[in-house]
C-alpha cells in the first residue's frame, strides 16, 4: 500500500466513522481525548509539557521546531522523556550531541505523520479499517495503529512498539500524542 492510499484510507475511514457517530463514542478511555490547546502551534504544545522536554530540545536542536511552529497539519508522535531514557547512553549521546544532530533528525521524523488525527479519532476509525490503519512517517517507514488491550498501539515494521502515554494535545497546526517508546530501534544507533 503507498503513502496516498494509507492515508486516504485513513482519512475515509475516519470521515464515516465520524458520519456515523452521535453518542455511541466509542470505548476510548478519556486519556485519550486530546486536551485543547488550539490556539498553540505543535512546537509549542510539546515545550508546554515537563514530561516532553528531551524532545522539545530534540526538536530544537535540528531545527524541526520550526516545521511544527508552520500552517502544515502533522501528527507528532512524542516520546516522553521516560521513553528517551530507555535508550541508554547511546541515545543521550544521539540527542545531546551537536555532531548527531542529523540522526537526531532522522529519529524525529520517525515521529511525524501528515494530517491531524487525535487518538479518539483514530480509535472510532480502527473498527472500520478492520483494526489496523497504516500510515508513513516522515522517514518514508509504515507505522501501523491498532488497539491491543484497549490501548492505542502504533507498530513499525521493525518491531518496536508504543503505547499512549499521556494525554494529547490538539494545537493549532495538529496533534501532539505522547507515547512511551522511541520508535526507532537503540541497536540501530551510533555508539550501541
Amino acid at each position: 500500500m503507498n503513502n496516498r492510499t494509507g492515508v486516504t484510507g485513513l482519512l475515509t475511514a475516519l470521515a464515516l466513522t465520524l458520519a456515523a457517530c452521535d453518542e455511541e463514542a466509542g470505548d476510548i478511555a478519556a486519556s485519550e481525548t486530546p486536551v485543547m490547546k488550539e490556539a498553540e502551534t505543535l512546537a509549542e504544545a510539546i515545550a508546554g509539557e515537563n514530561s516532553l522536554s528531551k524532545a522539545r530540545d530534540a526538536f530544537e536542536r535540528t531545527g524541526l521546531a520550526g516545521i511544527l511552529e508552520g500552517p502544515a497539519s502533522y501528527t507528532v508522535l512524542v516520546p516522553t522523556d521516560e521513553a528517551f531514557g530507555a535508550l541508554g547512553s547511546a541515545g543521550n549521546d544521539v540527542f545531546e550531541n551537536e555532531e548527531n544532530g542529523a540522526i537526531a533528525a532522522a529519529v524525529l521524523r520517525s515521529h511525524i505523520i501528515p494530517g491531524a488525527l487525535d487518538p479518539d479519532s483514530i480509535g472510532q476509525a480502527l473498527p472500520d479499517a478492520d483494526g489496523e490503519a497504516t500510515m508513513t512517517n516522515f522517514a518514508g517507514e509504515v507505522l501501523v495503529l491498532s488497539r491491543k488491550d484497549d490501548r492505542l498501539v502504533v507498530a513499525t515494521d521493525g518491531g518496536r512498539e508504543a503505547t499512549l502515554a499521556g494525554t494529547a494535545i490538539r494545537a493549532g497546526n495538529g496533534v501532539v500524542i505522547p507515547i512511551d517508546t522511541v520508535l526507532v530501534d537503540p541497536s540501530q544507533l551510533p555508539g550501541s
